[in-house]
């Protein structure tokens, strides 16, 4: 039993350091995709 709660633990420890690395991961490519957009080209919708 022991071996089991230490596998479901570190299961979930593992799936929360994946989402948060794929949350930095997002958040960096909306960064460099954003830091790339000129809005001096863009127009305003109407």
């Amino acid at each position: 039993m022991n071996a089991l709660q230490n596998l479901v633990d570190y299961g979930i420890i593992g799936l929360l350091l994946a989402l948060s690395l794929w949350t930095v991961a997002v958040a960096v490519e909306r960064w460099l995709f954003y830091r790339r957009v000129d809005l001096a080209h863009t127009s305003a919708p109407d």
